[in-house]
């Protein structure tokens, strides 16, 4: 990056630096003004049984759920109609790995029989290859912003918060209020937030000047999000309409792993430059 662009974009960044900062410290906080709904319509609630863990398996769920509770993802919860299993599975790549201490380990709860009740939400979902054909017209800045913990930063709403309730050793009972990874309606509702995002700093985009077409626009499959415009004028409306938005929605940033006007970036496998698009090997 120029010096005197690097200089600009470092002056847009501390305008928003107090909510782009939190990600440094693991502070991550929950997203406003959007909620996550589970919609099970009329369905009997399920309360799955054997909720028991060994010993060894205890101390170890015991540790993650701490964390959890530290990241303020779950809550304890004195128990209700519907309650699911926690499980533990070995990460993998470790057959060399003898006794239970020395693994590495997932949490995860199982929602498959809450999926198998959930109305599914008909959202497509772009596919990776998709990103080949995507046309990024005469592009000269680009801009790459990661969101730490995507599906994380979603709130789950009060009334479906009781469906994400788990059993955790000791007779112990949890549950998510923000949105974990296993519902079934996850991936849409987060593809649908996303793309929400976007509609919103593309009208703020257009308001304060900037022509949304092939040359000034956003891509984006799943939570890989690249923007691009061909001025630098373009770039800086449209990098602070974005963080307008992010900063409404309290969305936080990842500076580490976000890319600010790079000659070549990768974007879900593929090499993007201003004069070429390539997959890679």
């Amino acid at each position: 990056m120029l010096p005197y662009l690097e200089w600009d974009m470092c002056h847009l960044l501390v305008l928003y630096y107090q909510r782009i900062c939190l990600v440094f410290a693991n502070l991550t906080k929950p997203v406003v003004r959007y909620a996550c709904h589970i919609n099970t319509g009329d369905a009997t609630p399920i309360a799955v049984k054997a909720n028991n863990y060994g010993p060894g398996e205890s101390i170890i769920m015991y540790k993650y759920i701490v964390v959890l509770l530290k990241l303020n993802h779950i809550e304890h919860f004195a128990g209700g109609q519907w309650l699911f299993k926690a499980l533990l599975a070995p990460k993998p790549h470790q057959e060399g790995i003898y006794g239970i201490a020395k693994f590495k380990w997932r949490f995860y709860v199982n929602f498959i029989p809450l999926n198998q009740v959930t109305k599914v939400l008909q959202i497509p979902i772009p596919r990776c290859d998709n990103a080949v054909d995507m046309c990024f017209g005469n592009v000269k800045f680009y801009l790459l912003l990661y969101c730490p913990q995507g599906y994380h930063q979603i709130l789950v709403d009060e009334e479906s918060r009781n469906k994400l309730a788990f059993g955790g050793p000791g007779a112990s009972t949890f549950r998510y209020h923000i949105m974990p990874f296993g519902p079934v309606n996850g991936s849409p509702m987060f593809v649908r937030f996303m793309h929400d995002m976007n509609h919103d700093w593309q009208n703020l985009a257009i308001e304060n000047g900037v022509d949304m077409n092939e040359d000034n626009s956003t891509k984006m499959i799943v939570d890989d999000v690249i923007s691009h415009t061909g001025t630098e004028d373009n770039a800086f409306k449209y990098r602070e309409c974005q963080f307008q938005v992010y900063k409404l929605h309290h969305i936080s940033l990842s500076l580490p792993k976000s890319f600010c006007f790079p000659k070549r970036v990768e974007f879900v496998g593929v090499d993007v430059t201003p004069n070429e698009i390539t997959q890679q090997n």
